[in-house]
């Protein structure tokens, strides 16, 4: 231990005279990678002029604009990760993340373009997001963390689309590099720990573990990496190098003994190179010594040896307790799109529909929600013959009239309740409901004729539970749009070039409408009535069929949404409740096949639904 506290020294008297104009920005090579370095050097060895240079390094990065990169080994990605990563060591105060805002602005700008990209294929080598939300999250019963759990869950679906799916001319799978592959490795291991959609990251590990067993000449610090994680600890044999291929060797994998916290990892491996070349130690030090090296395997080689624990005498110092820190606020199965004539406002032949049943459950919180439910159902009246529900839930009731269109049926439920059950209202369409099958929809949604019908259709000739007539894709209308629509019950006027298009929910929504088997969706639990007002029953809905082995289906083309304001019941004003379902939603994505059916037994709702 004596001769590696010596070696760190090394590396910090060699790595404190850098200048920082000369250095990129990064965090594995750069000025994010140093700044950290000398925090972790200032906290192990109470050394107050690392702990000066790591505060002034971090003030310029934090105020520097100029960065445009975003990921985590380069751009600013990795500073976010390496303030929370000194915050969660207890070496930076807590004020220097929250009262900045730094962490949140620079995720919040990474995100919304990660997030908006259908398989994000931007120059990426590891996977960024993930490894900084691993370390985002936090054990604390709040609001903020369970959204982080949130965003964690879409990840693990985000992993299975960038492990088996591509898109022409842009991403293969065969594509992943290394790195990329084993931070996914490191990434779905975190989740299954933390029991995070565990079902699904265990079957993903088994793609990773395969894809690994195809590849060939692996270069031997990826592979022990990925034996390390796979093996549960165990480092692999080290084959016999010579000491500076020896040396670059463990300077990669200190690195990555940081960013996936696995210290065993460099002192297992330094271990295994040591007892090759009894000598190492005394040879490395003089080559820091005596000659110039990449900042990387510098950088890494100073992880490695500063990721022990605390000598006990250390005393507590914290970065950035003054307050005079200057900071400056910064898998689907896709049916393809069949043609079809213009959904024009002249009369056709209606589609016969008569097996399925649109239940609509509406709390009518402004004009706009009303305008927009009678244009929907004058626009499909105008195609298709079916079924339509309408279930009005309120205190006093707002709708006094609806298009006059066979086969629909208006229900009127006094409730008092500012928030909308809407989960309740939909098991109780569905056990009203005449037809095998429902379309649930929102009351602003509005697909496309024909992928209605393809979806209709599915439903009739296939065993399957539920089919969206989308493929994820949901825009979001502007007013001027929607009045539009309003005024000519047209769905060509959102294919114009001309209409603004932004996501509803990213690019894989499961939101707005679905169509389902009505007795296989009772199998299944039906509607979780769990939730209560807004919230993620959608994508609950999603992986709770998914763990049950009834993944969805998709049809291709888009889904739009009508224009509305937003009141109580379109977001998370209510902390209690939103806590309540986001606690829900994670739990049921933890769950095992046979652990979420014996869950499901214990709905109240599904044996209301046996006994009628």
């Amino acid at each position: 231990m004596l001769i590696q506290n010596q070696l760190a020294d090394i590396i910090y008297k060699k790595l404190s005279n850098l200048k920082l104009e000369s250095l990129p920005f990064g965090l594995k090579n750069g000025k994010v990678g140093l700044a950290l370095f000398l925090a972790l050097y200032s906290e192990y060895f109470h050394n107050l002029h690392a702990r000066n240079l790591a505060e002034k390094i971090l003030e310029l990065l934090i105020n520097d604009k100029k960065i445009s990169s975003d990921t985590l080994l380069e751009g600013k990605l990795g500073l976010a990760w390496a303030l929370l990563y000194l915050n969660r060591k207890e070496i930076i105060d807590n004020w220097a993340i929250t009262s900045s805002g730094i962490v949140n602005s620079i995720y919040k700008e990474f995100n919304m373009r990660y997030f908006a990209s259908p398989i994000p294929v931007i120059n990426d080598k590891l996977f960024s997001v993930g490894i900084f939300l691993q370390m985002k999250l936090s054990t604390e019963d709040s609001l903020e963390n369970y959204y982080v759990c949130e965003k964690l869950i879409n990840l693990v679906d985000e992993c299975e689309r960038l492990l088996t799916q591509s898109i022409d001319y842009a991403y293969t799978p065969e594509e992943l590099s290394l790195p990329m592959l084993h931070s996914l490795q490191y990434f779905l291991q975190e989740c299954i720990h933390k029991k995070i959609s565990t079902y699904k990251a265990l079957s993903l590990l088994t793609i990773i573990e395969k894809r690994y067993a195809q590849l060939i000449d692996i270069p031997i610090h990826h592979k022990t990496i990925f034996h390390f994680l796979h093996n549960e600890g165990k480092t692999s044999h080290i084959p016999l190098m010579n000491p500076i291929e020896s040396f670059k060797f463990i300077g990669e994998i200190g690195f990555y003994s940081l960013l996936y916290a696995k210290p065993q990892l460099f002192h297992n491996t330094l271990r295994s190179i040591v007892s090759q070349h009894p000598n190492f130690i005394q040879a490395t030090s003089c080559l820091i010594t005596n000659q110039e090296l990449p900042l990387t395997t510098l950088l890494g080689w100073g992880y490695g040896l500063l990721l022990n624990e605390k000598p006990d005498n250390c005393r507590k110092q914290t970065l950035f307790q003054q307050t005079n820190l200057k900071i400056i606020t910064l898998g689907e199965n896709i049916i393809e799109k069949q043609d079809s004539s213009k959904e024009s406002g002249k009369k056709c032949e209606l589609i016969d529909m008569s097996f399925l049943t649109f239940c609509i459950p509406v709390r009518i919180d402004s004009t706009y929600r009303l305008q927009n439910l009678t244009s929907i159902l004058s626009f499909y009246s105008r195609y298709i013959r079916t079924n339509y529900l309408i279930l009005e839930a309120d205190s006093k009731q707002h709708i006094k009239s609806l298009p006059p269109i066979d086969g629909l049926h208006y229900m009127f439920v006094s409730d008092t309740n500012p928030i909308f059950h809407r989960t309740h209202y939909i098991n109780q369409m569905l056990r009203t409901a005449m037809t095998p099958f429902a379309a649930i929809w929102d009351t602003d949604a509005i697909s496309p004729v024909n992928q209605l019908q393809q979806a209709y259709d599915y439903l009739l000739k296939h065993e399957s539970v539920m089919v969206y007539p989308y493929d994820g894709c949901f825009w979001q209308v502007n007013y001027a749009y929607t009045k539009l629509f309003h005024e000519k019950k047209q769905i060509e006027i959102f294919q114009s070039d001309y209409m603004p298009r932004i996501y509803m929910a990213g690019y894989h929504s499961v939101g707005g409408a679905f169509l389902v088997n009505i007795e296989a969706y009772w199998s299944c639990g039906g509607e979780n009535e769990h939730f209560a007002g807004w919230g993620p029953e959608d994508v609950e809905r999603y992986h709770r069929l998914e763990i049950l082995g009834k993944r969805p289906i998709r049809i291709a083309g888009p889904l739009y949404h009508l224009y509305h304001t937003r009141g109580i019941n379109s977001g998370d004003f209510e902390q209690n409740l939103a806590m309540g379902t986001k606690r829900e939603y994670i739990r049921i994505c933890a769950m095992m096949p046979n652990e979420l059916r014996s869950y499901i037994q214990t709905w109240a709702w599904t044996n209301e639904t046996k006994h009628k």
